[in-house]
């Protein structure tokens, strides 16, 4: 957040399930050179903790994949 409270407009809040969309979205606004903030709903379903994993596990490539990058 900017000192005004307001958020940077670059930034923009993605609501993540960790599903192939999600992820292709995520991946589209990383290289437009947009801030990303995930979202995750807990619901309690029963496929949760695999969401969750994959979304975490789709993160981490896409921040080891700019660290190389700029590297």
């Amino acid at each position: 957040m900017h000192m005004n409270g307001k958020p940077p407009r670059d930034t923009v809040a993605l609501l993540t399930s960790g599903g192939l969309d999600s992820c292709i979205l995520l991946g589209h606004l990383l290289k437009l050179g947009r801030t990303v903030q995930p979202v995750y709903i807990l619901t309690g379903v029963a496929w949760q903790v695999e969401e969750l994993t994959a979304v975490g596990g789709y993160l981490v490539v896409e921040v080891e994949a700019r660290d190389d990058a700029v590297a």
